[in-house]
């Protein structure tokens, strides 16, 4: 019979014997993040028995007086799961409930799709997969995984998404729920993780909740369905599910997980937290970052400037930008508007413009616009964002089919399924009669929409790389890639 391993903790104030199973050592145990987690969780709450006055057991602290590690199960080369019992009692001897099952914490990622033709449409993404400590090889839950050895929570949920879905989320579009709730309101335990525990009466397993709102086109929602993805080496067979935002409390009722990131979702919502959060996040990226020198250094030079330029506006210009009226101002206006003090007043002191003219409806003044300023005007959305202004990338064909058109059109497009050169992949429409694209074919993809078909925002170039011209055209030849037929040979 192997003989026990034993080492002994002298962190918990009183030495603690630790006896270890044959198929590890002390050094892969006390290396192990799940387990310097536990150890320092604990021994964070042991101490506040004795600092904090208000503490349940403070007449009575309880002692951790030993650890025995019962099993453990290796993940190649790293520690997987271990189970061990402490074993934790008071003066009386009364002992708390010890077994626990380490195997660290996870990420879950709530994503919700929204089509761009619809503001109050929402989709999310679920997993189906096997699961066989419940027993089911198609268990429903929303796309989760183990952080490992990252200390970056949003690295490693980033990192399982996309191994199981595909999708490469940037850190900056990711919301941790979890976090965003407890920050804003009372905690009650400070020394745990900001996260949910789905099973703290036996596991230390932590799993903080993140957010990914995106808008795609329909069609790319619509190709998720029944897409298989995963690692298969880690021996998982991954089915992804889109369904409607309505129906995921019933469809992942099963999940822990999945309830709770609904929860935090609509409770932050409700709170408008996460709107907030969104707010504060566009305000720090659009803060101009102002330079040392951006101080009034050549005030001289924009008065020599302005004076010049004003001398030489026509007066009938002049007319039309202010009115003469604008300068008469009482005190109080005078001194809380900057044109008072500009030197383009100066200059504008001593014109005559001539009668004022009569406002137009829905114009505003000069002094408004110095008042409050202009509205900032929406960026325009581009007609074909994955080209990133450019006109025309090289692709690869995945898939190439037929889609109906909207009403009142009837018929079947063409479309095709391309991997662009820049890693992205978009719904193109097929011009012309026939085609010879199939899978795997090089093409060239341009900017332009199907006005009929929803969500295709591209066209394939006729009589470019793989895909050939239409061959019976006789007018627009250059739109086709057609070339001119020769002349019949007299």
């Amino acid at each position: 019979m192997a003989t026990t391993k034993t080492f002994t903790l002298h962190d918990f104030g009183e030495p603690v014997e630790v006896a270890l199973t044959p198929n590890v050592t002390e050094e892969q145990l006390l290396t192990w993040p799940a387990f310097m987690t536990w150890k320092s969780t604990l021994q964070a709450n042991l101490r506040l028995q004795y600092t904090d006055p208000k503490h349940d057991f403070k007449d009575d602290p309880y002692v951790l007086q030993s650890i025995t590690v019962q099993s453990v199960d290796w993940f190649g080369p790293k520690i997987g799961f271990t189970k061990l019992k402490a074993i934790i009692r008071n003066s009386t001897g009364k002992e708390l409930p010890g077994v626990a099952f380490l195997r660290g914490g996870s990420v879950a990622m709530l994503m919700i799709l929204r089509p761009i033709d619809s503001r109050d449409e929402r989709w999310v993404v679920l997993t189906e997969q096997p699961r066989v400590p419940a027993g089911s090889l198609r268990f429903v839950e929303i796309p989760a995984g183990m952080i490992e050895d990252s200390p970056n929570f949003y690295g490693a949920a980033a990192k399982e998404i996309k191994e199981e879905t595909g999708f490469t989320l940037p850190r900056s579009e990711l919301i941790d729920l979890t976090q965003l709730a407890l920050q804003k309101y009372q905690k009650s335990e400070p020394t745990l993780k900001d996260a949910m525990y789905p099973s703290p009466g036996g596991s230390d397993e932590f799993m903080p909740i993140f957010l990914w709102e995106k808008e795609l086109d329909r069609q790319e929602i619509e190709d998720l369905r029944g897409k298989l993805t995963g690692e298969r080496q880690q021996g998982e067979m991954i089915k992804l599910s889109v369904v409607r935002y309505e129906s995921l409390w019933k469809l992942g009722a099963r999940d822990a997980k999945t309830l709770a990131a609904w929860a935090l979702y609509e409770g932050l919502n409700r709170e408008g937290a996460i709107k907030e959060e969104i707010d504060r996040r566009k305000k720090e990226q659009n803060a101009p970052a102002r330079g040392e020198g951006d101080s009034h250094d050549d005030d001289d030079d924009e008065e020599a400037v302005n004076d010049i330029a004003a001398a030489a506006m026509p007066v009938q210009f002049l007319r039309r930008l202010v009115r003469p009226s604008v300068f008469a101002q009482s005190p109080l206006t005078a001194a809380r508007s900057p044109i008072a003090a500009t030197p383009l007043h100066n200059a504008f002191a001593g014109l005559s413009l001539g009668p004022t003219p009569a406002p137009r409806a829905n114009k505003c003044t000069l002094i408004q616009v110095l008042r409050q300023g202009r509205i900032q005007q929406r960026a325009r959305k581009l007609r074909s964002p994955q080209l990133a202004n450019r006109p025309e990338l090289k692709g690869v064909c995945l898939k190439v089919g037929t889609t109906k058109p909207k009403k009142p059109n009837s018929g079947e497009r063409k479309i095709a399924r391309v991997r662009l050169s820049t890693g992205k992949v978009i719904t193109a429409y097929i011009p012309g009669e026939g085609h010879n694209v199939q899978q795997h074919s090089v093409v060239m993809v341009r900017g332009g929409r199907a006005q009929d078909c929803p969500g295709v925002k591209y066209h394939l170039v006729r009589g470019a790389l793989d895909l050939g011209g239409v061959g019976s055209r006789i007018t627009s030849r250059s739109k086709y890639g057609t070339k001119k037929p020769k002349a019949a040979a007299a």
